[in-house]
């Protein structure tokens, strides 16, 4: 088999990493540290978590819920990691990102290699949770290329392939990162009577269509 390089032991790469060793991938992952560190990392080690509120709370009434909720669902090693630590995330700004709609496919793929992958904010999406939840998607395609398979890509109606949508679809004149947020997902379908949805009813049928959704791509 052949053997998976990952460049990066932050959030997103640990957990590409973790992804594709569980799609039974063989894994190299390189890390700068500790021969080269930065002001930012306060230790040596991979994956460091950083204390800040920016995880916010685990209720179904927000994108970033629905996002963690999604992420559980596919075994995130990070987000297990600050469950069991009740470690919130921090959000980093001003960062470097791609022109992913210029270069990236919805599967994190390389538009001109389809063994080359993306992940991190370095794709456009915006905070530490979303970064994981990119490498999670990576990391899960990247197996599945190394072992013969075709990528996929994460339904619409998730906060994962909603995520994954934007930064690959967006205009690229215009490209910005962006984080998990309801505006991302795919309209609701309207009311038999036709009156609109009110603001409130939104968050929980965007969770039971999310949900529905990432069950069936689980077992599909």
């Amino acid at each position: 088999m052949q053997t998976l390089t990952i460049i990066g032991g932050g959030l997103a790469g640990c957990e590409a990493a973790y992804q594709a060793a569980q799609g039974g991938a063989k894994v190299r992952l390189f890390e700068m540290r500790p021969k080269v560190s930065t002001k930012i990392h306060q230790t040596d080690d991979l994956a460091e978590l950083v204390c800040s509120n920016s995880l916010k709370s685990n209720a179904l009434d927000k994108a970033s819920g629905l996002l963690k909720w999604e992420m559980r669902r596919l075994d995130s090693l990070i987000i297990a990691a600050a469950d069991a630590s009740s470690v919130r995330f921090g959000v980093i700004h001003k960062n470097i990102f791609l022109n992913s709609p210029s270069v990236l496919r919805p599967t994190f793929q390389s538009q001109i290699r389809d063994d080359l992958f993306f992940a991190g904010q370095l794709t456009g999406v915006e905070g530490y949770v979303e970064s994981a939840a990119a490498g999670l998607m990576a990391g899960i395609n990247a197996a599945r290329v190394l072992a013969g398979e075709d990528a996929r890509v994460f339904p619409r109606e998730t906060v994962l392939g909603s995520l994954a949508h934007y930064i690959t679809c967006a205009d690229a004149k215009h490209f910005q990162p962006m984080n998990s947020n309801w505006a991302l997902l795919p309209p609701l379908e309207a009311r038999e009577s036709g009156k609109k949805w009110k603001k409130e009813e939104k968050p929980p049928l965007y969770v039971e269509r999310g949900q529905r959704a990432l069950e069936g791509f689980v077992t599909a």
